[in-house]
């Protein structure tokens, strides 16, 4: 099997993660954990990347990392490399104990930041571990909440200042954040089968693409690279979304405060989750000013997703168009 391709560049933001070998636990017990966080801290010196998130389950774990230097694989090469040494050396084991390289997923930070951390976040409630993050000791989260952690090297100020000004008001604003739970498609695209090297809008793909060597297609097998422009346009969406419900421009353009368009609040949903658009740019699509109302519209469809089968119906058959 071919390597996974890797993209590095310097600012860049990266989902990493890492499993054990066959399903076996990575971490036995607590000071296993310890003595990964450990080599995190080490790894966030020596290479000057930095940790926004973590959350280490037995078999697994999650990290968002970010690099102002080029050197997201010598650094993880580092913790990993370091860590199985001394698992092996502490239970008198041999060879690898980690399924193979770490997966990084190179992440659109300014649209897809918060949902990252979220999900990591609610990696043990997912896992059926406890109901809420914060009872997780082994996840940031847990140290999100201390005003004086006891981890030193976790970067807290670039997440919470996207809640509010103040520490308080963004603790709070993030908790809330939190609970609304993993939206529809951030599951989705970590559910897939081949999960994309790539989570962003279109124009973050397509940046991207600049980024890969010339001869990458030689060197690698990746399937994804072809798929790099499949989030499709605005026009595109749009276009499906008025054939799929009957309607012309004029009722997605419509809006009546208090009332329900369906036909405008899905094309803004798929905007977003099929077409990788940010708040701003489908703001810009729609003449909505405020980043809230595109927002709530957005909240609004999850909602019903979540409550209302024959809408969900509908939903999909809209996207099966688009996608078709």
């Amino acid at each position: 099997m071919a390597r996974p391709l890797r993209i590095q560049y310097p600012g860049a933001w990266y989902h990493v993660m890492n499993r054990g070998a066959s399903h076996q636990k990575i971490f036995l017990n607590d000071d296993d954990k310890n003595s990964f966080l450990n080599l995190l801290g080490e790894a966030s010196k020596m290479w000057s990347i930095q940790v926004h998130a973590f959350c280490l389950l037995d078999n697994h774990y999650h990290l968002l990392i970010h690099t102002p230097k080029e050197n997201l694989s010598r650094s993880m090469r580092h913790v990993n490399g370091i860590y199985t040494q001394r698992y092996n050396r502490k239970y008198g084991k041999d060879g690898p104990i980690f399924r193979g390289r770490f997966k990084g997923i190179l992440i659109d930070a300014n649209s897809y930041l918060l949902e990252v951390v979220r999900y990591i976040d609610l990696n043990p409630v997912k896992a059926n571990i406890l109901n809420t993050p914060e009872q997780y000791h082994w996840g940031s989260h847990h140290y999100y909440l201390n005003k004086r952690p006891s981890i030193s090297w976790l970067v807290r100020d670039e997440v919470l200042g996207r809640f509010a000004d103040t520490y308080d008001h963004s603790i709070e604003r993030y908790k809330e954040f939190v609970k609304e739970g993993i939206p529809y498609y951030v599951e989705e695209f970590y559910t897939k089968k081949n999960t994309s090297f790539i989570l962003g809008g279109e124009r973050f793909r397509e940046w991207v693409i600049t980024k890969l060597p010339s001869t990458a297609k030689e060197q690698y097998e990746i399937p994804e690279a072809k798929g790099l422009n499949s989030h499709y346009s605005a026009d595109q969406i749009i276009d499906t979304v008025m054939n799929g419900y009957k309607v012309n421009v004029e009722i997605l353009e419509r809006v009546q405060r208090g009332k329900w368009n369906e036909p405008r609040d899905v094309a803004i949903y798929l905007c977003r989750t099929e077409g990788g658009l940010t708040l701003k740019e489908i703001g810009s699509k729609f003449g909505i000013r405020a980043y809230t109302t595109v927002s709530m519209a957005y909240r609004g469809v999850e909602e019903r997703i979540s409550r209302d089968k024959l809408f969900r119906k509908r939903l999909n058959a809209i996207i099966e168009k688009l996608r078709s």
